[in-house]
């Protein structure tokens, strides 16, 4: 996918939020008039604890800096003290800084269901245009502290620079678009590869495996909130009928790359580290992995 494709997707996704629309857009367009190399993604999912998700308005990488537009209905006093708890909860998991542009008048917080004072559309820009001084100035920030990654975005999925320096690291949120992308960071060769499961040539005891860590007819994977600890669950009834748990990836090193479809619908993997099978944990039809290490050498 070319980069204008990706930014006209990008903002083809955004709800029917009007002023949402107006500010996403706003800093897009600031962003491509500078000719910059500052990535942004619209609809960003966060993990959040409880099993819980949220998408916030538009996510800097690089600045681990989240934007989210305050429309009117964010105004009533429930959804202030639910907006709260979803800000901390992120904020939590992720260490990232979440920022918001409201629409409506500060403090005219309503208990009724009535529509607050709203600014003028001049006030709005003037916060957007604050905003994205802001961010521009956090990049020249990184820039003299010689820890700016500029977004080249032909670069973003391709394994040549992990194998540049040598390893994976989660720090760096790796992501591949295939598995043929991932298995070259261990010296695959062949054509494209679709079994979920690969053994490193030369190492019979570490494994790459591609999972899809959430609900299916045949699977109920899942991986913890913070990301330690990964279940394999069999409840489709002839894997059931297969599947033992006690010799899941029993004495492997297993390098997991999760499947996940982003928020344009393109299924990419996520490198999420090494694990191992916790023996204790496991029960009949669960296989238990515990992460051992967040860095991988390649």
């Amino acid at each position: 996918m070319h980069k204008d494709d990706y930014i006209l997707r990008s903002i083809s996704k955004i709800p029917h939020k009007k002023w949402e629309l107006f500010v996403v857009t706003r800093i897009v367009h600031a962003i491509i008039d500078k000719g910059s190399d500052l990535e942004f993604v619209c609809q960003q999912l966060v993990r959040r604890p409880e099993a819980r998700f949220s998408l916030t308005d538009i996510y800097f990488p690089q600045l681990k800096l989240h934007l989210e537009v305050k429309e009117s209905f964010h105004s009533h006093k429930d959804n202030i003290i639910s907006d709260d708890c979803r800000e901390k909860d992120i904020v939590s998991v992720t260490g990232h800084v979440i920022k918001d542009i409201k629409i409506y008048r500060d403090n005219d917080v309503r208990a009724d269901n009535k529509s607050p004072e709203l600014k003028s559309l001049s006030e709005i820009i003037s916060e957007v245009d604050d905003f994205i001084s802001d961010i521009f100035q956090k990049r020249q920030e990184l820039i003299d502290a010689d820890r700016w990654e500029a977004w080249d975005f032909g670069e973003k999925f391709n394994p040549e620079k992990y194998l540049k320096i040598g390893y994976l690291d989660i720090l760096d949120a790796p992501i591949f678009r295939t598995h043929r992308d991932a298995l070259r960071c261990f010296g695959y060769t062949g054509g494209q590869y679709q079994n979920a499961k690969w053994t490193i040539k030369g190492d019979p005891k570490k494994v790459v495996w591609f999972p899809k860590l959430y609900k299916n007819d045949d699977w109920g994977n899942s991986i913890s909130d913070d990301g330690q600890t990964v279940r394999i669950t069999a409840i489709g009834r002839e894997i059931a009928k297969k599947f033992d748990a006690s010799s899941s990836f029993k004495n492997e090193t297993v390098v997991v790359f999760a499947h996940f479809t982003d928020a344009l619908g393109i299924t990419l993997y996520r490198y999420l580290g090494e694990f191992e099978q916790d023996a204790i944990q496991s029960q009949e039809l669960t296989t238990v992995l515990k992460r051992t290490n967040t860095r991988t050498a390649i």
